[in-house]
């Protein structure tokens, strides 16, 4: 996790921040300029990378079920 935040922070467009999920485990947070974020963690033995944007509006016969959001 600390290659990715240091590689990310080196890019210019992108705030990068190392932070503990809820379980204690590491996390970076990377906001872009444009107002996407993605949350990248490790999960078993890959990088799980999730991506959050505003500019995409929650449709529920889409998006999962309330209790997912």
């Amino acid at each position: 996790m600390r290659s990715v935040e240091t590689g990310l922070a080196d890019v210019g467009e992108y705030a990068v921040t190392l932070e503990s999920t809820a379980a204690g485990g590491p996390r970076v947070v990377v906001e872009g300029l444009r107002g996407e974020t993605y949350f990248v963690e490790p999960l078993s033995h890959v990088v799980d990378v999730a991506s959050f944007s505003a500019c995409f509006a929650y449709d529920p016969k889409r998006d999962g079920y309330a209790w997912e959001l």
